[in-house]
């Protein structure tokens, strides 16, 4: 069984800002950070930063977007980055985990949690609420801490939640589902 990390993302009301809490062990640790990429240009460029193709150069955007990128650091003279993936998720990490104290148990937690001589890779659950349909926006996939990828096996694990305001109804079947 796998070390369960608890962060919980909540957008604060009214506001561009969010609130990041982490559990493990007993411990936690909590901070606010500022939501990037709010105006819709800027999502639109970190969509195409995820979705194109570096060899095919039919699917990069036209040049308006092109330079919204290269100030997000996403492409280069027009062409997408090599390390546009990291450069999203060092700024995803900088943010959420922006306070030494977030990084500390964060770094607790990834590597100090031997079971029976055996490093059983933790698996850090990201939830948040259906209010915060905002967070779920965000590629949390793709966390960096400016060394390599959270979620890069055998490292961590993730588990996206989203907490629903009603419980999801119970389905009756009048037969046996068959599944192939």
């Amino acid at each position: 069984m796998s070390t369960i990390i608890e962060l919980q993302l909540k957008q604060i009301e009214h506001s561009q800002r969010g609130l990041a809490l982490l559990t493990w062990g007993g411990k936690q640790a909590s901070h606010e950070f500022d939501l990037p990429w709010l105006l819709p240009e800027e999502r639109e460029i970190l969509y195409w930063a995820l979705e194109l193709y570096r060899q095919d150069q039919r699917t990069w955007p036209g040049s308006e977007i092109t330079s919204i990128g290269e100030s997000l650091g996403l492409f280069i003279a027009g062409r997408p980055a090599n390390n546009r993936l990291q450069t999203i998720g060092q700024h995803l990490y900088q943010r959420v985990f922006g306070t030494e104290a977030m990084r500390a148990l964060l770094d607790e937690s990834l590597y100090g949690h031997p079971i029976a001589n055996v490093t059983i890779p933790p698996a850090i659950h990201i939830r948040s609420s259906a209010e915060d349909s905002q967070l779920q926006m965000y590629p949390w996939e793709l966390l960096h801490d400016s060394k390599e990828f959270l979620f890069n096996p055998p490292r961590a694990s993730l588990v996206r939640t989203l907490a629903l305001r009603d419980p999801l109804p119970i389905i009756e079947l009048s037969s046996a589902l068959r599944v192939l």
